[in-house]
């Protein structure tokens, strides 16, 4: 008979090799289901594109690369430029949650880390922060329904804010970064005017412009 040394070494072996074509097969449906879960599922009013994307399940780990973000109607209406306009180096997503994916078609994880973004948020008046609710509904509300994460880091990022209008800025923000720490994001704190809760925070960055009107401007270094 087979000594029990052998049975142990192909039970390893073969689960070993179970857990590798698993890992392929997820891997490839995930890359597969991926597009449509970011773009279709959640009629979200955005555009979604990505160049490469690397999962690694055992880890539970996801590196999207050269991310570029615009709104749908712009591609159709070009008379209408308002809306966030965005291109991203990287995307980390880091601890997620393979049953939430798999039964749910949303993104649960644990830590997302955005890299060298630049972020460009057209409005349709000069005020950058006059009606927090349309930022909520036209940029927040839209990614809660793709992802849920707890703790979200902001790296070397660049945001604008124009005016449609007068193609002036009213806030830029340069080498932006953020650390938030256990985020809560759901229907309720959605229609607050900062709408999402957080226990804690780490912020800096090189520079900001805030245009108030046309007579005050405000600006700060090395914050």
């Amino acid at each position: 008979s087979m000594v029990w040394w052998k049975k142990i070494v192909i039970f390893v072996l073969s689960l070993l090799a179970l857990i590798f074509v698993l890992n392929i097969g997820l891997s490839f449906w995930i890359k597969k289901e991926l597009p449509k879960i970011i773009n279709e599922n959640n009629d979200s009013p955005y555009h979604i594109v990505y160049k490469t994307i690397d999962i690694t399940l055992l880890s539970g780990t996801i590196l999207i690369n050269d991310i570029t973000i615009v709104p749908k109607k712009a591609m159709n209406e070009t008379a209408d430029k308002s809306g966030l306009f965005a291109t991203i180096s990287d995307v980390d997503i880091k601890g997620i949650s393979i049953w939430s994916f798999l039964f749910n078609k949303k993104i649960k994880a644990s830590k997302l880390i955005i890299s060298q973004p630049e972020i460009i948020l057209y409005k349709n008046d000069n005020k950058a922060l006059n009606n927090p609710k349309s930022i909520n509904e036209s940029v927040v509300k839209p990614f809660k329904n793709t992802i849920s994460v707890s703790d979200i880091e902001l790296e070397n990022a660049n945001l604008k804010i124009i005016s449609t209008k007068t193609n002036l800025p009213s806030l830029v923000v340069s080498n932006l970064s953020l650390e938030l720490d256990n985020v809560v994001l759901d229907d309720e704190t959605i229609k607050e005017k900062i709408p999402f809760n957080y226990k804690d925070f780490d912020f800096s960055c090189d520079s900001i412009y805030f245009r108030a009107n046309e007579f005050y401007h405000l600006k700060a270094e090395n914050i």
